[in-house]
């Protein structure tokens, strides 16, 4: 089904050689099969037909980040905040990539910033723990997992973090309870 997919995205870019959205979903679709150079450069195609296509940006970021060139994602979050401020989901990309560069303390910023757009999402909390977890600040990690499963009582990250960052505490009883 997969081929099938990127071949409607290719037939569709070859319709409208000039719509970015067309770009855009078969960069994505390239990602998706793993394809990162070509959808690279359909994510630049986009951006050369239309520089404030958020989507693009976002897709961009991605497949950055999915080659581990997480400098050049946070780039690409970061235009896509440019133009849609407001939206916690990039907020919440832009966090993992700058997370994942090590670039923590920007990473909880991030996260917080997403968490303060829409609060009844428990993702932010969760990265935001997992964030501390990796810089070592276990109290924090746990009060941040801890709020993500008020939140969300059935999210299974939460849980499963918060019973590893009890373990990092040296709590083994709750973090069996986890």
């Amino acid at each position: 089904q997969t081929a099938k997919a990127v071949a409607a995205c290719e037939n569709l870019v070859k319709l409208k050689p000039t719509d970015p959205s067309a770009q855009v979903l078969l960069g994505s679709a390239y990602v998706d099969i793993g394809r990162i150079q070509e959808a690279i450069a359909c994510f630049r195609e986009a951006l050369s037909l239309d520089p404030n296509c958020f989507d693009a940006h976002i897709g961009l970021g991605r497949a950055h980040f999915d080659r581990g060139r997480y400098g050049e994602a946070v780039d690409s979050y970061e235009r896509a905040l440019r133009i849609r401020p407001q939206s916690a989901d990039a907020l919440l990309s832009l966090g993992i990539a700058l997370s994942s560069s090590g670039r923590y303390d920007e990473a909880m910023q991030a996260f917080k910033r997403a968490k303060e757009l829409d609060p009844q999402i428990a993702e932010p909390q969760v990265l935001t723990g997992r964030a501390y977890l990796r810089a070592g600040m276990y109290a924090q990690a746990i009060e941040c997992f801890k709020d993500a499963v008020e939140i969300d009582g059935t999210h299974a990250q939460a849980y499963y973090n918060l019973g590893r960052a009890y373990l990092r505490v040296g709590d083994k009883d709750l973090a069996v309870q986890q």
